[in-house]
């Protein structure tokens, strides 16, 4: 089996006839050891004596998902098939040789709360909420948070989808600056919300397609392509939101540090723009240039009071005579 890693556009072999994925530099197939997402022990994948791959899920933090979907015992896996460690976490796509790829029918969604999947239709990460009630925005507290620079639009509250008692969906505008649309139309009030719809927040804003909603969903293949390694870059406050949500996990002050710290670099080097990570190299280097000067200067003003007094020129030091009685 040969596992596509789409975020680093490597291909990753299986050599045996299973593998553990995780964190864990022991492992089969390791991630980079600052993704918390990814636990240190997450996934399994196994051949049966019929030639089937099967994958497992290791009781992980953030769970394993495949077709968009949490899965909650051991699945098949098939030629073409993606799954990623963690909602947001590492996308893998499946290759099995001697299988054709085909496309896998999505199952009916088994959550015990209404789902939600819009995927951005020029390219990213689908995004997952669940519930009654679905708060699409900026704000770090909305079920579904928008982090990148492309959302910059769209309002820290600006859309909200519920369900009603038969999993019938509507979607309405939050009081946003910029309006909500769908299917290219702006709303005034609720409105039905199908799968296949589109999604704009803002005029001219991000483009969303409804992959999931309630408890159905859209077969790969159908409406819009999924391309994960086109997600746009994070913004700033994207980058800070993520790191203090990581952060809150139990633990000391010292772990609690360390998590905010390994997310905000791990989101700076991989996740932001060339031009953010220009600016923020800039502003290091920029910063030790002024803390050398500035040690530079304070050990000039030093170096006066630590020198001896210094003497005019032309003075000789006079002896006392002594004077014999």
């Amino acid at each position: 089996m040969i596992l596509h890693d789409e975020r680093r556009n490597l291909d990753l072999t299986v050599e045996g006839p299973s593998a553990r994925l995780g964190r864990d530099p022991s492992l089969e197939i390791t991630f980079d050891p600052n993704d918390d997402i990814v636990s240190a022990l997450h996934a399994r994948i196994w051949r049966e004596p019929d030639g089937a791959w099967w994958l497992e899920d290791l009781e992980s933090t953030n769970g394993t998902w495949l077709a968009g979907r949490r899965i909650a015992k051991p699945e098949l896996l098939r030629t073409g098939d993606r799954f990623t460690l963690g909602q947001r976490g590492p996308v893998l796509r499946v290759t099995i040789p001697g299988q054709v790829a085909r496309t896998r029918p999505q199952p009916a969604v088994d959550e015990s709360q209404p789902l939600l999947k819009l995927r951005r239709v020029r390219g990213g990460e689908d995004l997952l909420g669940a519930g009654p009630e679905i708060v699409v925005g900026r704000d770090a507290g909305c079920t579904i948070p928008l982090r990148t620079v492309v959302d910059t639009v769209v309002s820290k509250r600006h859309a909200v989808v519920t369900f009603d008692e038969a999993l019938k969906a509507t979607v309405s505008d939050a009081g946003s600056k910029n309006g909500t649309f769908v299917n290219g139309r702006q709303i005034r009030g609720p409105t039905p919300l199908s799968l296949g719809d589109r999604i704009m927040l803002g005029w001219q804003g991000p483009l969303f397609e409804v992959r999931a909603l309630g408890a159905a969903s859209l077969a790969e293949g159908q409406g819009a392509e999924y391309h994960p390694e086109l997600q746009p870059p994070k913004t700033l406050v994207g980058m800070l939101q993520v790191a203090s949500r990581e952060a809150r996990r139990p633990g000391g002050a010292a772990r609690v540090a360390g998590a905010w710290t390994r997310a905000m670099v791990r989101q700076v080097t991989h996740e932001s723009s060339a031009l953010f990570r220009a600016a923020t190299l800039g502003a290091i280097v920029v910063l030790a240039v002024l803390l050398a000067l500035a040690y530079r200067a304070s050990a000039r003003q030093a170096a006066p009071r630590a020198a001896p007094p210094r003497t005019s020129p032309g003075w000789r030091p006079t002896t006392r005579r002594r004077w014999g009685s």
